[in-house]
């Protein structure tokens, strides 16, 4: 008998394979031919869905025969000239629409989307309720500890007892964070600084609010830091991006406290050192890549020297989380700053605010990790919002250098609508704007917008620097000490 062969078209990827081939041989060997005239390996890689198996068999599927059996033959399937078959792992193989035996299909669709409760599920299950239950203890023991006298002498049983209670839960959760039996645990130790804040706050409520507020968020970033170690522990940057971004924030809180004890205003502050947060955005990726070795193991490869590739991913990766810590410790103080001036009774202050806000976004163009990315778009954001919304206010105390710093969200005057009523416009104005952004797709190639947006970062960048250094010396008025 003649052998029959058929002329088919085989997809793999972007690639198409014309080939003739037995219609009668087993699908198995068909496959076997097709990967070599392809140039594939003769076995796929290993899929997400069984992560312990590095590899496993190529299949041939049909758009309207689905997966094809590779004991069978193509004749069987009544495959017929210039129909189409794709070749991919037997696990991505594409099935038909339709079926014969509707309980294995029904089985498998429901065994699909159910969770089983075995293995990790059901250890993630438990340690839900486990933590909804200790968190239904630990908030009301909270709130007896952030509620306590300042003074230990007038604490009595009723305080003693649900503060042991809430730092017993809190060093427990702050464990199991770092042992991390089930991958969700790691967040456990974020009611560290949750705790700490209770703690200092009754003894830091009496103190002026540049120091009760600059001492709150130096406790909290301090008590956030073994919190951050916990989570990333078990990631390739194991978290010291954010351990050295919140002991940054730290430093700043308490440098700020200790200007404030001294007579200097948090206004006053915030405006002298406005100039710092962008001074890290500009030098953060060069400072990474030195402090991290990469330029000196450039250097050595440049000259002839062959470098480990584990050296190099052991430096790139200390060197992206510097980066992240000073990125994150610029926009976090910048945050703060914005918010200070934007709560500030004078309106130049306000300008200055905006600018930081508009420089946050712009230096976005600069970097290209999400991780990096995101908080800085929040942080221009919320700022340019506020702003906005402190504008109603200025504009009614305009050149009354008399009025006290009063936050406008912290008022509780009656006229206060219309301010609320700019901020949340705004907010919404930002939201559309982003929308419309998100929905564009990026471009691939230096474009006239991007160059646009380069240049005006490397202005208002630059430019901002010297203005506010120069403004402290010659425009008293703006940067006044109260």
């Amino acid at each position: 008998m003649a052998t029959v062969f058929i002329r088919l078209s085989v997809f793999y990827n972007d690639r198409q394979l014309d080939v003739s081939v037995p219609a009668h041989r087993p699908i198995v060997d068909v496959i076997d031919d097709i990967t070599n005239l392809l140039g594939v390996p003769s076995v796929a890689p290993g899929s997400d869905d069984d992560p312990k198996a590095d590899t496993q068999p190529w299949a041939l599927s049909s758009p309207t025969k689905g997966l094809l059996d590779s004991e069978l033959t193509l004749d069987d399937y009544s495959i017929v000239d210039g129909q189409r078959l794709y070749l991919t792992p037997q696990l991505a193989a594409a099935h038909s629409p339709f079926v014969d035996h509707a309980v294995p299909e029904l089985r498998s669709a429901v065994a699909a989307t159910t969770w089983r409760w075995a293995d990790s599920t059901r250890a993630t299950g438990y340690f839900i309720v486990a933590t909804v239950l200790a968190l239904l203890v630990y908030f009301p023991t909270l709130g007896a500890v952030y509620s306590a006298p300042n003074d230990f002498s007038a604490w009595s049983l009723p305080t003693i007892v649900p503060a042991a209670i809430c730092l017993a839960i809190t060093l427990i959760f702050l464990i199991a964070a770092f042992l991390q039996p089930v991958k969700p645990m790691r967040w456990l130790g974020l009611i560290t600084p949750l705790t700490a804040i209770a703690a200092t706050s009754p003894f830091l409520t009496p103190l002026p609010a540049g120091r009760e507020w600059s001492g709150l968020v130096s406790v909290a970033c301090i008590a956030a830091i073994p919190a951050a170690l916990a989570a990333g522990r078990k990631t390739e940057r194991t978290g010291r991006g954010g351990a050295l971004a919140l002991l940054l924030v730290a430093l700043a809180g308490v440098a700020l406290y200790t200007a404030n004890y001294f007579g200097i205003s948090a206004l006053a502050f915030s405006a002298w050192g406005a100039w710092v947060p962008i001074v890290a955005l500009i030098i953060a990726p060069s400072f990474a890549v030195k402090s991290a070795g990469l330029t000196a193991l450039l250097r050595e490869n440049d000259n002839g020297a062959a470098v480990s590739r584990t050296d190099i991913r052991r430096k790139a990766i200390k060197a992206a989380t510097i980066c992240d810590g000073l990125v994150w410790f610029a926009t976090a103080t910048a945050f703060f700053i914005i918010v200070t001036l934007a709560s500030s009774p004078y309106w130049q202050q306000g300008i200055l605010a905006a600018v930081l806000s508009i420089i946050m976004l712009l230096r976005t163009a600069s970097f290209s990790d999400a991780r990096r990315i995101t908080p800085l778009i929040l942080s221009g954001t919320v700022g340019l919002a506020l702003c906005a919304a402190a504008c109603v206010p200025w504009a009614k105390t305009f050149n009354d250098s008399e009025k006290p710093h009063n936050p406008w969200w912290l008022s509780a005057a009656s006229d206060q609508w219309l301010t609320g009523a700019v901020f949340a416009g705004t907010c919404l104005l930002l939201v559309l704007a982003i929308i419309l952004i998100a929905k564009r797709k990026p471009a691939t190639t230096p474009t006239n917008s991007s160059s646009t947006i380069g240049t005006l970062d490397t202005i208002f960048t630059v430019a901002a620097i010297p203005v506010i250094l120069v403004a402290q010396g010659v425009f008293s008025y703006f940067w006044a000490l109260s």
